[in-house]
Protein backbone atom coordinates (compact mmCIF):
# COMPACT_ATOMS: atom_id res chain seq x y z
CA UNK A 1 0.00 0.00 0.00
CA UNK A 2 1.31 3.44 -0.94
CA UNK A 3 1.20 5.85 2.04
CA UNK A 4 -0.23 9.34 1.53
CA UNK A 5 3.01 10.74 2.91
CA UNK A 6 6.33 9.31 4.11
CA UNK A 7 9.53 10.90 5.41
CA UNK A 8 12.68 9.50 3.81
CA UNK A 9 15.98 10.18 5.55
CA UNK A 10 18.52 10.71 2.78
CA UNK A 11 21.72 11.72 4.50
CA UNK A 12 23.20 12.15 7.98
CA UNK A 13 26.37 11.05 9.77
CA UNK A 14 25.48 7.41 9.15
CA UNK A 15 23.82 7.69 5.74
CA UNK A 16 25.84 9.17 2.93
CA UNK A 17 25.24 10.90 -0.41
CA UNK A 18 27.27 11.52 -3.55
CA UNK A 19 26.06 12.90 -6.90
CA UNK A 20 25.88 10.03 -9.44
CA UNK A 21 27.07 12.55 -12.03
CA UNK A 22 26.94 16.32 -12.38
CA UNK A 23 25.46 18.13 -15.37
CA UNK A 24 22.52 20.01 -16.76
CA UNK A 25 19.37 17.91 -17.10
CA UNK A 26 18.67 17.46 -20.82
CA UNK A 27 15.34 15.69 -20.47
CA UNK A 28 13.24 15.74 -17.33
CA UNK A 29 10.58 13.65 -15.64
CA UNK A 30 7.65 14.10 -18.03
CA UNK A 31 5.33 12.58 -20.58
CA UNK A 32 7.30 12.47 -23.83
CA UNK A 33 5.64 11.77 -27.18
CA UNK A 34 3.74 8.51 -26.57
CA UNK A 35 5.46 7.29 -23.41
CA UNK A 36 6.29 8.37 -19.90
CA UNK A 37 9.90 9.41 -19.30
CA UNK A 38 10.14 8.30 -15.70
CA UNK A 39 13.53 9.75 -14.85
CA UNK A 40 15.98 12.45 -15.87
CA UNK A 41 18.72 12.41 -18.51
CA UNK A 42 22.13 14.01 -17.92
CA UNK A 43 24.54 14.15 -20.91
CA UNK A 44 28.02 12.71 -20.46
CA UNK A 45 30.97 11.27 -22.39
CA UNK A 46 31.12 7.52 -22.93
CA UNK A 47 33.30 6.07 -20.19
CA UNK A 48 32.53 8.72 -17.57
CA UNK A 49 32.27 7.21 -14.10
CA UNK A 50 28.80 6.74 -12.60
CA UNK A 51 28.60 6.65 -8.81
CA UNK A 52 26.08 5.28 -6.32
CA UNK A 53 23.99 8.19 -5.02
CA UNK A 54 23.39 6.67 -1.57
CA UNK A 55 24.55 3.72 0.53
CA UNK A 56 22.75 0.51 -0.40
CA UNK A 57 22.77 -2.93 -1.97
CA UNK A 58 22.83 -3.65 -5.70
CA UNK A 59 19.50 -5.32 -6.42
CA UNK A 60 19.80 -5.74 -10.20
CA UNK A 61 22.41 -5.68 -12.93
CA UNK A 62 20.96 -6.08 -16.42
CA UNK A 63 22.03 -5.94 -20.03
CA UNK A 64 20.28 -4.37 -23.01
CA UNK A 65 18.65 -7.63 -24.14
CA UNK A 66 17.02 -7.92 -20.72
CA UNK A 67 16.09 -4.30 -20.03
CA UNK A 68 15.04 -2.96 -23.43
CA UNK A 69 15.12 0.81 -23.51
CA UNK A 70 17.24 1.12 -20.36
CA UNK A 71 20.26 -0.51 -21.99
CA UNK A 72 22.82 -1.69 -19.46
CA UNK A 73 21.16 -0.99 -16.12
CA UNK A 74 22.02 -1.00 -12.42
CA UNK A 75 19.38 -0.76 -9.67
CA UNK A 76 20.39 -0.04 -6.07
CA UNK A 77 18.08 -0.50 -3.10
CA UNK A 78 18.69 1.82 -0.15
CA UNK A 79 17.95 1.33 3.54
CA UNK A 80 15.09 3.87 3.54
CA UNK A 81 13.19 1.87 0.86
CA UNK A 82 14.23 4.14 -1.98
CA UNK A 83 15.59 2.59 -5.18
CA UNK A 84 17.77 4.37 -7.73
CA UNK A 85 18.15 3.33 -11.39
CA UNK A 86 21.22 4.01 -13.56
CA UNK A 87 20.58 3.37 -17.27
CA UNK A 88 22.36 3.38 -20.66
CA UNK A 89 25.69 2.34 -19.11
CA UNK A 90 28.52 1.24 -21.38
CA UNK A 91 29.80 -1.10 -18.66
CA UNK A 92 28.73 -2.43 -15.25
CA UNK A 93 31.26 -2.22 -12.44
CA UNK A 94 29.23 -3.89 -9.69
CA UNK A 95 27.45 -7.18 -9.04
CA UNK A 96 24.07 -8.24 -7.64
CA UNK A 97 23.95 -8.20 -3.80
CA UNK A 98 27.10 -6.11 -3.59
CA UNK A 99 27.03 -3.62 -0.72
CA UNK A 100 27.93 -0.16 -1.98
CA UNK A 101 28.61 3.17 -0.37
CA UNK A 102 27.63 6.54 -1.78
CA UNK A 103 30.37 7.53 -4.21
CA UNK A 104 31.37 3.98 -5.17
CA UNK A 105 31.78 3.66 -8.93
CA UNK A 106 29.06 1.28 -10.17
CA UNK A 107 29.44 1.68 -13.94
CA UNK A 108 30.61 3.73 -16.89
CA UNK A 109 28.37 6.08 -18.84
CA UNK A 110 27.28 5.19 -22.35
CA UNK A 111 24.47 5.09 -24.89
CA UNK A 112 23.11 1.53 -24.73
CA UNK A 113 19.42 0.75 -25.15
CA UNK A 114 16.96 3.34 -26.45
CA UNK A 115 19.30 6.31 -26.54
CA UNK A 116 20.11 9.11 -28.97
CA UNK A 117 23.52 9.84 -27.46
CA UNK A 118 25.65 9.22 -24.36
CA UNK A 119 23.82 10.13 -21.15
CA UNK A 120 22.82 8.80 -17.76
CA UNK A 121 19.16 7.98 -17.29
CA UNK A 122 18.56 8.25 -13.55
CA UNK A 123 15.34 7.20 -11.82
CA UNK A 124 14.12 7.33 -8.23
CA UNK A 125 11.42 4.93 -7.03
CA UNK A 126 9.64 4.20 -3.76
CA UNK A 127 7.60 0.99 -3.49
CA UNK A 128 7.88 0.70 -7.27
CA UNK A 129 6.47 4.19 -7.90
CA UNK A 130 8.58 6.72 -9.77
CA UNK A 131 8.81 10.39 -8.85
CA UNK A 132 10.82 13.32 -10.18
CA UNK A 133 14.50 12.70 -9.21
CA UNK A 134 15.03 16.47 -9.21
CA UNK A 135 13.13 16.44 -5.91
CA UNK A 136 16.21 14.68 -4.51
CA UNK A 137 19.14 16.23 -6.34
CA UNK A 138 20.16 19.46 -8.05
CA UNK A 139 22.05 17.68 -10.82
CA UNK A 140 23.71 20.84 -12.12
CA UNK A 141 25.47 21.53 -8.81
CA UNK A 142 25.42 17.95 -7.55
CA UNK A 143 23.91 19.08 -4.24
CA UNK A 144 21.27 17.14 -2.35
CA UNK A 145 18.11 19.25 -2.05
CA UNK A 146 17.68 18.32 1.63
CA UNK A 147 18.72 15.59 4.04
CA UNK A 148 15.06 14.61 4.53
CA UNK A 149 12.46 14.21 1.79
CA UNK A 150 8.76 14.21 2.60
CA UNK A 151 7.45 12.08 -0.24
CA UNK A 152 3.78 12.72 -1.00
CA UNK A 153 1.43 10.43 -2.90
CA UNK A 154 0.65 12.99 -5.60
CA UNK A 155 4.37 13.15 -6.47
CA UNK A 156 4.02 9.80 -8.26
CA UNK A 157 2.20 11.39 -11.19
CA UNK A 158 4.31 11.94 -14.32
CA UNK A 159 2.87 15.47 -14.35
CA UNK A 160 4.11 16.30 -10.83
CA UNK A 161 7.50 18.04 -10.90
CA UNK A 162 10.02 19.63 -8.59
CA UNK A 163 9.29 23.35 -8.30
CA UNK A 164 5.51 23.02 -8.24
CA UNK A 165 3.53 24.03 -5.20
CA UNK A 166 1.50 21.28 -3.52
CA UNK A 167 -1.63 22.78 -5.06
CA UNK A 168 -0.10 22.68 -8.54
CA UNK A 169 1.17 19.13 -8.03
CA UNK A 170 -2.22 17.86 -6.80
CA UNK A 171 -3.97 19.48 -9.75
CA UNK A 172 -1.45 18.00 -12.17
CA UNK A 173 -1.72 14.51 -10.66
CA UNK A 174 -5.50 14.48 -11.15
CA UNK A 175 -5.35 15.25 -14.86
CA UNK A 176 -7.28 13.09 -17.31
CA UNK A 177 -5.10 11.82 -20.16
CA UNK A 178 -6.46 10.35 -23.40
CA UNK A 179 -4.71 8.10 -25.92
CA UNK A 180 -5.44 9.07 -29.52
CA UNK A 181 -7.25 6.46 -31.64
CA UNK A 182 -7.88 6.16 -35.36
CA UNK A 183 -10.29 8.84 -36.59
CA UNK A 184 -9.89 11.12 -33.56
CA UNK A 185 -9.81 14.88 -33.94
CA UNK A 186 -9.38 17.50 -31.24
CA UNK A 187 -13.04 18.42 -31.71
CA UNK A 188 -14.25 14.86 -31.16
CA UNK A 189 -12.05 14.39 -28.09
CA UNK A 190 -13.23 17.72 -26.64
CA UNK A 191 -16.87 16.76 -27.17
CA UNK A 192 -16.34 13.34 -25.58
CA UNK A 193 -14.93 14.88 -22.41
CA UNK A 194 -17.18 17.91 -22.20
CA UNK A 195 -14.44 20.43 -22.80
CA UNK A 196 -13.23 22.66 -25.65
CA UNK A 197 -10.48 22.48 -28.25
CA UNK A 198 -9.08 25.75 -26.88
CA UNK A 199 -8.82 24.28 -23.37
CA UNK A 200 -7.11 21.10 -24.63
CA UNK A 201 -4.65 23.13 -26.68
CA UNK A 202 -3.81 25.29 -23.66
CA UNK A 203 -3.20 22.25 -21.42
CA UNK A 204 -0.90 20.61 -23.96
CA UNK A 205 0.75 23.74 -25.40
CA UNK A 206 -0.30 22.74 -28.91
CA UNK A 207 -2.03 24.37 -31.89
CA UNK A 208 -5.62 23.57 -32.85
CA UNK A 209 -4.16 22.53 -36.25
CA UNK A 210 -1.86 19.91 -34.76
CA UNK A 211 -1.91 16.53 -36.53
CA UNK A 212 -2.73 13.80 -34.03
CA UNK A 213 -0.81 10.53 -34.06
CA UNK A 214 -2.42 7.23 -33.05
CA UNK A 215 -1.12 6.31 -29.59
CA UNK A 216 -0.19 9.87 -28.73
CA UNK A 217 -1.49 10.92 -25.31
CA UNK A 218 -2.97 14.32 -24.58
CA UNK A 219 -4.29 15.94 -21.44
CA UNK A 220 -8.02 16.53 -21.82
CA UNK A 221 -8.86 17.96 -18.38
Amino acid sequence: MIPDEVDLLLADENNHYCPPIKGKVRSGYSFRRTREHQGIDVPLSTGDTIKAAFDGVVRYVGFTKQTGGYGNLVIIRHTNGLETYYGHLSKHLCTVNEVVKAGDVIGLGGSTGRSTGPHLHFEARYKGQTFDPSRLIDFETGNLRDSLLTLKKHYYSIYSHYGQSDEESIAASSRIVYSIKSGDTLGRVAQKYGTTVTAICRLNSISSKKLLRIGERIIVR
